[in-house]
């Protein structure tokens, strides 16, 4: 869940992970202590106040302290018209420059300084195969636990990140290899490259009006992923062609499955699921104690 933004990058020189000593509130003190030797986090002297995802990066720095070496946790202050207003977080390999001028790529995983609100009926699908995974139902989750599930899966697609392409490449390289394999699993979608969230944005904005919802689309793509495909005609023909046997509103279900089951969605929903199963109670949620 949440937003990954991958695409081809410049010639790098190194990962340098930004120092911010004025990051963690009070209550934080020992924390932010062992954090900022490390490194990893920045903010703007702000502290997230959604104490599931608070709770969560606590735990996370004493059971892997490892990732906080590799990745930045950067919190913010979203806007109302941004992701990180309707998610907890997400991940993205951060284009930045150094001193010199030289380009860097940094690891990062952004979190919400507010406790975002889950939108249950956008995410129906995603927060039902999420309950699965702990044999619930989704009415018996609460939005703490979704909001930490979903911080979670971001942290997911780190350690997917770092381990996988990062350990065996450089920089430049290993994102180019991720961004290769997340396109091509993108492009096996029903609405090729066009990620369940964004379907549900195009389809909000064109009161679902299926050529105002179409056009949507395109202007996605060709913000995004402007490479992403060459033929916008062929694009528009195929979804025309499925409506003629299926709704909008099928058609986005069977978008929403497919993406769940991506290796690169499925990798990080496992790797939360396992985290959260394995620490339940230092992360206080109480679903998994009945």
């Amino acid at each position: 869940m949440g937003k990954i933004f991958r695409k081809k990058t410049k010639k790098v020189t190194n990962i340098v992970m930004d120092k911010d000593n004025n990051f963690w509130g009070e209550e934080w003190r020992e924390t932010r202590k062992e954090l900022e030797q490390v490194g990893a986090v920045s903010g703007a002297d702000k502290y997230t106040k959604d104490e599931g995802v608070f709770l969560a990066l606590q735990v996370l720095h004493q059971k892997n302290p490892d990732l906080f070496r590799k990745v930045k946790i950067e919190i913010v202050t979203p806007k109302d018209d941004e992701p990180l207003s309707r998610t907890p977080g997400f991940f993205h390999i951060d284009e930045k420059k150094d001193a010199d001028g030289h380009d860097l790529l940094v690891p990062t995983i952004m979190v919400s300084e507010m406790a975002s609100k889950i939108d249950r009926e956008r995410r129906k699908i995603s927060i039902e195969q999420m309950a699965a995974k702990f044999g619930l139902r989704a009415e018996d989750l609460s939005d703490r636990f979704l909001r930490v599930f979903i911080f979670f899966h971001e942290v997911g697609h780190a350690q997917d990140y770092t381990t996988n392409y990062l350990e065996y490449d450089t920089p430049e390289h290993a994102t180019n290899k991720w961004s290769d394999v997340y396109n091509k699993e993108l492009r096996t979608l029903p609405l090729p490259g066009i990620m369940p969230s964004v379907a549900a944005s195009c389809y909000n904005n064109s009161f679902g009006e299926p050529e105002a919802f179409l056009q949507h689309m395109i202007a996605h793509l060709q913000k995004y992923r402007p490479d992403f495909i060459k033929d916008y005609q062929d694009f528009s023909d195929q979804f025309r062609k499925k409506l003629e046997s299926t709704t909008i509103g099928q058609l986005m279900v069977e978008n929403e499955k497919a993406y769940r089951a991506m290796p690169s969605e499925a990798y990080a929903d496992n790797f939360a699921a396992d985290f959260i199963k394995q620490h339940h109670k230092e992360l206080n949620l109480k679903e998994l104690d009945k």
